[in-house]
């Protein structure tokens, strides 16, 4: 009979001089902002994506009929070329990758930022590399994509109708029964995981403004693997802004940046 794991512990890294600080909450979504990275212009970035033939948007088409059912994420056709693994290619390439593997660098943007150096670091810590951060040739190689870095999503009637504002305080946020979307372009990035600069480059076609049902939007693939194992201690850095998930091993499942809140006293406690 298989034995029940402990319920999950929570543990809090607490702020020290010594505890290594990540400047910033987010990548800068245009500017290399460590070790003197210049980044290229990312639509530059984006049309040398290798192999990667991007679609035909369609702006206001028809969509389907009512009574078929609309999947969000277009179906691959017999055309498609097969897709041989291979290692990322580039930054963008690498933080799909590392979002499928729950280690998550924040919105990705193809830029280098603090957060991405994080997610490099437990990465390469995962696999037994040498950790410091940089995207170097012996990490490319361990970031290995399995199918295409870009899918595409079909902005559907019920999509569109399901658009309206929201409160701008924590305290109006706290009163609605959900969050939702204001737009489909935040719809579209938060479906990739990216920041909405990325996803407007990506689709340079499409006008936000006047995007009707049938619409067809690139993103990101990033869709994750699956976890089995139960998660039984969560640990909390606060310099770094980090949440971390292990299970009953040490194993880490699950790695991405979070908020901190200002007040010391509002802050989780826990072992």
């Amino acid at each position: 009979m298989e034995r029940p794991l402990p319920a999950a512990q929570l543990r809090i890294q607490p702020e020290s001089r010594e505890s290594r600080q990540f400047p910033g909450s987010t990548d800068d979504p245009f500017i290399a902002r460590e070790k003197g990275v210049t980044a290229k212009p990312i639509h530059q970035r984006i049309t040398a994506l290798h192999g990667i033939l991007l679609p035909l948007i369609l702006i206001g088409a028809p969509g389907p009929d009512e009574s078929t059912p609309t999947e969000n994420v277009a179906p691959l056709t017999d055309e498609r070329p097969a897709f041989a693994p291979r290692p990322a290619a580039d930054l963008l390439e690498a933080q799909i990758a590392l979002s499928r593997e729950n280690i998550s660098c924040g919105p990705i943007d193809g830029v280098y930022g603090s957060q991405t150096q994080a997610a490099l670091e437990v990465f390469q810590r995962k696999h037994h590399l040498r950790v410091h951060g940089d995207l170097d040739e012996s990490t490319r190689n361990r970031l290995i994509l399995s199918r295409p870095v870009l899918t595409l999503i079909t902005v559907s009637q019920h999509d569109l109708a399901a658009l309206r504002p929201y409160p701008t305080t924590w305290l109006g946020k706290s009163e609605i029964d959900h969050l939702g979307f204001e737009s489909i372009l935040e719809m579209a990035a938060e479906r990739g995981h990216a920041s909405p600069r990325l996803i407007r480059n990506l689709n340079p076609d499409v006008d936000w403004e006047a995007i009707g049902p049938g619409a067809v939007i690139t993103v990101p693939d990033v869709e994750r693997q699956p976890i089995t194992e139960r998660a039984s201690m969560v640990l909390i850095h606060l310099a770094g802004k980090i949440l971390q998930a292990y299970d009953s091993n040490g194993k880490l499942l699950m790695h991405f940046p979070c908020s901190i809140a200002r007040r010391v006293d509002k802050r989780p406690v826990g072992k």
